[in-house]
């Protein structure tokens, strides 16, 4: 019920946001989901005893989503690169720097800036393809495109493993996941493809429909089992509670962390 809940009011949210907003929208509600991921990540990881810069690791995970909507602004191929480039660049450096002043020593620190630019990259960087996606030709169609593949892919999953699911799909990580409902949860995210493309992208061929919601259906489910191994590492059942009957927003959103970048470049590519 909780779950059920859940969707009723996020995803008119969702809805109007991406379907009446403007970049800038957007971009704000990427900021917000994204800012809420980097503090239950790094979270995580201070619970689970693991040294990280969190303060300034949630700064410079969205400034990476700030410098990819500015390049959007611009739509200046070379400008827009130069603009990630630098803030990657200036992350980097600036959270070396700031580990070199800070005030408790120098113990742990590889590890401390490993975490730290981890959930940089890991949940700012794969993020923020979501703004990128955005910015090209049918974002917006891209946006509802990639939600709903990934999202009804993992619902399907969840619910063909609970009833039919008995051959474990990866115990030591997830030993809840079963081999059935990753081939259900493909199912639903291929079906799932193709209600989207006759229902709104029209666009979008039956081939390349049926190759992006593979795509974005076994990925998907690659970045849930991901963010399962790190759970499973920190000995956390939930990213965070956030969100009523899902846990947090890293809990909701690990498959599109790896499904929004499979999408972009593959639209970029062949499309």
């Amino acid at each position: 019920m909780k779950r059920i809940i859940s969707a009723v009011i996020g995803v008119p949210a969702i809805f109007v946001v991406v379907n009446y907003g403007t970049l800038l929208h957007f971009f704000i509600l990427v900021s917000i989901v994204l800012i809420i991921g980097l503090i239950e990540f790094y979270g995580m990881m201070m619970r689970g005893g693991r040294p990280c810069f969190k303060e300034w690791g949630i700064i410079c995970g969205w400034l990476i989503s700030l410098s990819i909507f500015l390049g959007e602004f611009e739509k200046t191929a070379s400008r827009e690169r130069l603009i990630v480039y630098l803030t990657i660049t200036m992350i980097i450096i600036s959270v070396m720097i700031y580990r070199l002043f800070s005030m408790d020593g120098f113990k742990l620190t590889i590890e401390g800036l490993s975490n730290t630019l981890f959930g940089i990259l890991y949940v700012g960087w794969l993020m923020s393809h979501l703004i990128l996606l955005r910015g090209v030709h049918d974002g917006k169609l891209l946006i509802f495109y990639v939600l709903i593949v990934t999202w009804i892919g993992d619902t399907t999953s969840l619910y063909v493993g609970t009833t039919l699911g008995k051959h474990r799909l990866a115990p030591s990580i997830s030993p809840n996941k079963t081999i059935e409902g990753a081939i259900g949860g493909l199912a639903g995210s291929l079906l799932a493809g193709l209600i989207a493309k006759l229902w709104f992208f029209e666009r979008l061929s039956v081939l390349d429909c049926i190759i992006t919601s593979l795509l974005c259906g076994i990925i998907g489910q690659v970045g849930d089992l991901c963010e399962s191994a790190i759970k499973r590492d920190l000995n956390e059942k939930d990213a965070g509670n956030i969100i009523p009957g899902h846990g947090g927003i890293l809990d909701r959103m690990d498959g599109i962390l790896f499904s929004a970048p499979a999408l972009y470049y593959y639209v970029k590519i062949f499309l």
